[in-house]
């Protein structure tokens, strides 16, 4: 009975192992109870499996008892014995004679234990037992023969023995309903994982460590342009198969659990992730590979960066790539000009804004042509820098090149453009020129817009070089800057509210605080004040005045009207994280009003972390741990990355109006909108469209999943006291 136990638990069969140690208590238990019934009867007559005469019952059944207690003891310590050697990792012939040798000498030890525990321990039983043990040497000996026998026999299941995990003893007391259950459960999983390898859109594969490939799906082999077939039976390697360094696979650090590379395949952009197999004992140590398909990535990444460095109007660089090569070229003999469509708002009035991005478009397609015929296709970079306003920065030029550059503008500008429509319009464009060689590099586009901005005002058509006494756009500022302060040291500014509403309901659901400056009877636009504030240093307190009032004025509308689920979103200038001060001035504000962090949203550009992401964001993720949310201010305008949307702990975009000021008849932009609300919803972000001024805007940023609309469609921008007539009403 014991040979057969040991011999099940080499062979790892815990259903027939647990069925044996029962069968060998009840065995036991069996004896004493019916040894015990014929003590208590004491009927001669009585069957009993050893023949044992009534009157020697009760001292047989505290033997029957102590062979019972020493099986079971013996089982243990042959159990606990032969799971311990495993961790020898001794040979397989060496392990098997120490458990041979074992089993003998517990058999040996049981011959010895019993006669010494059932007559105690004195000199005439000591000499029996001394007398008798090669006689149990011996029959130990025999015992162990079936032992060795089955270990000859199955060598394969004994070396699989000692090389398998340590046997699990909680195993040994869960009912075989339970354990069928567990395999019948972990069955449908692996079916489960089967039908998810077979059947995925991503290729999957299993490599051992000199990366042969050991099984894969449907998916890898078309990825490959192979059979799965062909892979499998000719051990085909992962490097081969994907034109990788041969040394792809053994430089995989066996250290991380997952490596991610991009690789290119079949034509196609794909990534490569390659995961460690938790190693077991007894198995040899594998990755799964998984090939993914990321062209449809690539290309949503493609189109961000490119709207991030092109205007989405005219197609040509936009302001980011111009700042690229003034920070990064080498412009020692270069020189800028600015150009600006004269009475353009006047084209915009008389023939609508259709009409406006047309000539915008055909003065695009005129200036690299000209360009490129003077400088040569790689001798400029020409960008639109603002509405009405383009800049042509020239690698090696000179003041004669630069006027005829001008005068060749100005006489094709003469001519009529047709705009569609029968619509036939005549502009002009004001010219600054600014040359390296008079200004520092850091004034160059400042330069030129100066010089842009007195031809303008001189004659409009013209051009002008610049001089130094150019200085009417300095002078402005220095007369905003210490207007603005005075302004703010006497509270003189107003925070109006833009309401933000649920499309589904009509109801107000947060608003956008945004700052108005009336100076002397004078409205001064807010593009115009806010770059001063920057400029000169006033915008951190610019930022705590707007913050605290509107928190104070939320509040005011909290306590009359009820109303506790309204957000308010306040913007933050990229200058408020330069030092490391918003997270301290959002707390004070929040401590000094009792303003719900939770009911805080601020509004940042995609600037304010262009490479500053290290400083920026520990910044942005303590706010967000207050509770205060963040939002993407204007995105696609700017420089809209996938990795800022990952790295950053933003809850919202906020889609420009540029996105949508041509809706629905514009394609170009239901593509572009459509394309950002769908990359937002894959990244469980939540959208607000800004701008919407008409029903079919509307409507149509409705359709594509947008439900949070703010612009003159709802409401234009209001005080803090028609706030709280309208949450009343």
């Amino acid at each position: 009975m014991m040979t057969s136990i040991l011999c099940v638990l080499v062979e790892r069969d815990v259903f027939i192992l647990r069925h044996l140690i029962r069968l060998v208590i009840i065995v036991d238990l069996f004896n004493v109870l019916f040894a015990g019934l014929a003590e208590y009867t004491l009927e001669q007559d009585v069957v009993n499996p050893h023949s044992i005469p009534a009157e020697f019952f009760h001292i047989s059944t505290p033997f029957i008892i102590l062979g019972g207690v020493l099986i079971i003891t013996e089982l243990a310590v042959l159990f606990f014995l032969f799971e311990k050697l495993k961790n020898l990792k001794l040979p397989m012939f060496a392990s098997a004679l120490v458990y041979l040798l074992g089993f003998i000498c517990v058999l040996v030890a049981d011959g010895i234990a019993f006669p010494l525990i059932a007559f105690g321990v004195s000199e005439p039983v000591v000499n029996i037992v001394i007398g008798g043990l090669s006689g149990k040497v011996l029959m130990a000996s025999a015992f162990s023969v079936p032992l060795a026998l089955y270990i000859l026999v199955k060598r394969r299941e004994f070396t699989q023995y000692l090389q398998g995990e340590p046997l699990d003893w909680k195993l040994m007391f869960r009912s075989s309903r339970d354990l069928m259950k567990e395999i019948e459960d972990k069955e449908y999983g692996l079916k489960q994982a089967e039908t998810v390898f077979e059947h995925s859109n991503d290729g999957l594969a299993v490599i051992d460590n000199q990366g042969v490939v050991l099984r894969c799906n449907s998916a890898f082999a078309q990825f490959t342009g192979k059979s799965v077939q062909s892979i499998t039976s000719a051990s085909k390697t992962l490097t081969s198969l994907l034109n990788l360094e041969p040394s792809f696979v053994m430089s995989l650090d066996e250290s991380s659990s997952e490596q991610k590379i991009e690789i290119e395949f079949q034509g196609h952009h794909g990534l490569l992730t390659v995961t460690n197999v938790e190693k077991t004992k007894g198995r040899s140590a594998l990755k799964i590979v998984s090939l993914t398909n990321i062209d449809d990535l690539m290309a949503a990444q493609d189109q961000l960066h490119y709207l991030a460095s092109h205007d989405i109007l005219t197609g040509l660089p936009n302001r980011r790539v111009l700042d690229d090569a003034l920070s990064h070229e080498d412009l020692i003999h270069s020189a800028l000009i600015m150009f600006d469509v004269d009475h353009f708002k006047d084209i915009n009035d008389s023939y609508g804004h259709a009409s406006g991005d047309a000539l915008l478009n055909k003065i695009a397609q005129m200036l690299p042509k000209v360009s490129g015929e003077q400088f040569g296709q790689d001798g400029y970079v020409l960008a639109r820098t603002g509405g009405d306003e383009f800049a042509l920065l020239i690698k090696n030029a000179d003041l004669s090149s630069c006027e005829a550059l001008c005068q060749k503008v100005q006489k094709l500008m003469t001519r009529p453009y047709y705009l569609g429509n029968d619509i036939h319009v005549y502009s002009s464009l004001s010219m600054g020129i600014a040359l390296q060689q008079n200004v520092e590099l850091e004034d160059l586009f400042q330069s030129a817009d100066a010089a842009m901005y007195v031809a303008k005002h001189a004659k409009r058509g013209s051009y002008q070089f610049y001089e130094q006494s150019f200085t009417d756009a300095s002078q402005r500022t220095l007369i905003l800057s210490n207007r603005l302060r005075e302004a703010l040291e006497k509270q003189a500014l107003e925070v109006y509210y833009q309401p933000q509403v649920h499309a589904g309901t009509g109801g107000m659901i947060g608003v956008e605080a945004l700052v108005r400056w009336n100076d002397g009877g004078n409205w001064v636009s807010p593009a115009e004040f806010i770059p001063v504030a920057e400029r000169s240093g006033l915008i951190d307190q610019l930022g705590m005045y707007v913050l605290e009032t509107a928190c104070r004025d939320a509040q005011i509308w909290f306590a009359k009207t009820g109303v506790e689920t309204l957000k308010l979103s306040v913007n933050v200038s990229a200058h408020q994280l330069r030092f490391d001060q918003l997270y301290e001035q959002v707390t004070s504000v929040l401590n000094k009003t009792g303003f719900p962090a939770k009911a805080l949203q601020l509004e940042l550009t995609e600037s304010a972390f262009l490479e500053r992401e290290q400083e920026v964001i520990p910044q942005l993720e303590k706010i967000r741990d207050l509770g205060v949310s963040l939002a993407i201010d204007d995105f696609g305008t700017g420089y809209s990355s996938l990795s800022y949307l990952h790295a950053l702990p933003i809850s919202t975009l906020k889609i420009d109006r540029s996105f949508i000021s041509r809706l629905p008849a514009d394609t170009t932009q239901q593509q572009l909108c459509r394309t950002i609300v769908q990359l937002a919803t894959n990244l469980q972000l939540s959208v607000v469209v800004e701008g919407v001024e008409t029903a079919e805007q509307r409507d149509f940023v409705v359709a594509e999943g947008c439900q949070v609309i703010q612009g003159y469609f709802y409401s234009k921008p209001v005080s803090c006291s028609e706030i709280t007539n309208m949450l009343l009403s």
